[in-house]
């Protein structure tokens, strides 16, 4: 499986813990995350470009939490494991 992820800079690190959380079994074979920079971005229905495009809109999430199903970091030594 492959999954591709773009977020604001400032958003990376918080993500990629995110990753690490959910999908980590401790398991050969558990995958790898690659950080890389994204030049441009380009919402096709709305024509937006940049930051906006990335970022969802009313129409794509409500307000809030994220969706239950992802965990949020912890703080504590173990990373939340």
């Amino acid at each position: 499986m492959k999954l591709e992820i773009v977020v604001p800079d400032g958003q990376v690190d918080a993500i990629v813990e995110l990753i690490e959380l959910n999908a980590g079994t401790g398991d050969p074979g558990d995958g790898k995350i690659f950080v890389a920079a994204v030049e441009r971005g380009v919402r096709i229905r709305t024509g937006q470009r940049g930051t906006e495009a990335i970022l969802p809109d009313e129409d794509d999430w409500a307000e809030g939490d994220p969706p239950p199903w992802i965990k949020k970091p912890s703080s504590g030594p173990t990373g939340g494991r």
